[in-house]
């Protein structure tokens, strides 16, 4: 591939919101994002969700995918399944920020298992069909609607991008601090900021909904759940949006889905 025409080089999506990623070679695209992608969230005891703002360790909760069941696994290899389809669990009214949903409760052993992780009571929870939350900010002029990432189905970087932000810091960080869904590579750094339509080879086409403003999740270093200052010290220095927020990455949609998007897919910039 040509390193000057922008092809999708990784693909990942991020079974339980704030959990480990799964890398793949090719997904799905479904009515919420890529397929599994944030399909299952945990909760405290006041049905609040979880992230690894308040609770860095979720960063080590690995999923894997596989006979129709989430499998979890523990750093200490320990492991608990759920299966992935059913809806027998009680119904809970919860919140994905401003957004009030209605979700299954996967029950009581897994509960259990990862109340004992965090050392708090927590439940694992999963969009089913009573599931409905609507994309409410962005630029995109159609409806479309995202399961439990925080604002849009894609998030989209680019790796020329995080080059950038690299050349600038002391000591290197990985792609996987910034949580994308796409990285996009060849092309030119920042250019996820300033494409508004794209379509991949298999003729997906992606729109710009915004971009991505950055929390203390990109500080925690996602293979020992440990914080620090960077990137966000070295962010804050040149990259804020007018509001002053610190950004880095670009929010995505798509207004039909169905279609597979795969690595080493090339990408045309519509506008």
């Amino acid at each position: 591939m040509t390193m000057n025409i922008p092809y999708i080089a990784e693909l990942y999506i991020y079974p339980i919101k704030s959990c480990a990623a799964i890398s793949l070679q090719s997904v799905k695209t479904d009515k919420y994002g890529l397929q599994h992608d944030r399909q299952w969230m945990i909760i405290n005891k006041n049905n609040e969700f979880l992230t690894q703002r308040e609770l860095p360790i979720l960063s080590l909760i690995i999923p894997s995918i596989k006979d129709e069941q989430l499998t979890i696994t523990l750093p200490d290899t320990s492991t608990q399944s759920v299966p992935m389809y059913e809806e027998s669990g009680t119904i809970i009214k919860t919140q994905v920020w401003d957004d009030e949903v209605l979700v299954h409760d996967c029950g009581d052993e897994i509960a259990s298992f990862l109340s004992e992780y965090c050392q708090q009571n927590v439940r694992l929870v999963k969009i089913g069909s009573l599931f409905s939350r609507e994309v409410q900010s962005g630029i995109i002029d159609f409806t479309t609607e995202v399961g439990f990432a925080d604002s849009y189905p894609l998030l989209l970087i680019s790796q020329l991008t995080l080059d950038d932000l690299n050349s600038r810091l002391l000591s290197p960080i990985p792609m996987n601090r910034f949580r994308p869904n796409i990285v996009i590579n060849g092309g030119s750094a920042y250019q996820e900021d300033h494409w508004r339509k794209l379509r991949t080879e298999n003729n997906t086409v992606l729109h710009f909904g915004k971009r991505c403003s950055r929390c203390v999740i990109t500080t925690i270093d996602q293979s020992t759940a440990i914080s620090g200052k960077e990137p966000l010290k070295t962010l804050a220095s040149y990259n804020r949006d007018h509001r002053g927020r610190v950004m880095f990455g670009s929010y995505w949609a798509y207004a039909d889905y169905g279609n597979y998007i795969s690595v080493g897919e090339s990408v045309s910039v519509i506008e």
